[in-house]
């Protein structure tokens, strides 16, 4: 899959809440964020040529540890401003933005080598804790044209735990 050339950071930034996903069945690191009912987010802001990031997700087993907040920063390669590498702790993680209407809603792959050698997603992103219907259709059949299972999404709309 092939990060958006085109994406303009500026107006990307803002929050983000994982609504879809591609489960990831040749590791545990799927399971740390779906059999979570916590709420999921990132806050992304543009300072100069990075992209900052802050994630909130479950610690690795969500029965064990409460949420955590990861703080992350990627430099932003004007020729490709798409493929992130967020830099959090001593890791760096490849974020590409795949798609974006920026309004209503972002496809994004992420690969997370620290958490197992294959934990490999694409996530769907809205703005809103709960996606409208249409807008998820619209970003299920772009997951389509991008070439994605897009039949394998798992949808878990942010109910009560956003607010």
């Amino acid at each position: 899959y092939a990060p958006m050339r085109d994406v303009r950071l500026e107006s990307f930034s803002g929050t983000w809440y994982k609504v879809a996903w591609l489960p990831n069945a040749d590791t545990d690191a799927a399971q740390f964020s779906i059999n979570s009912n916590s709420c999921l987010f990132a806050n992304f802001t543009l300072v100069e040529r990075t992209l900052r990031a802050t994630f909130e997700a479950p610690a690795y087993k969500p029965a064990d540890k409460p949420l955590r907040r990861f703080d992350g920063a990627a430099p932003v390669d004007p020729a490709e401003p798409g493929r992130l590498h967020f830099r959090i702790g001593g890791d760096s993680i490849p974020v590409w933005i795949l798609a974006t209407d920026y309004r209503d809603f972002a496809i994004v792959y992420l690969c997370a080598p620290s958490l197992s050698p294959k934990a490999q997603q694409a996530y769907i992103l809205s703005r809103q804790p709960r996606m409208n219907p249409l807008a998820l259709g619209r970003a299920i059949e772009e997951a389509k044209t991008l070439g994605l299972p897009w039949r394998q999404f798992e949808v878990k709309q942010q109910l009560d735990q956003c607010q």
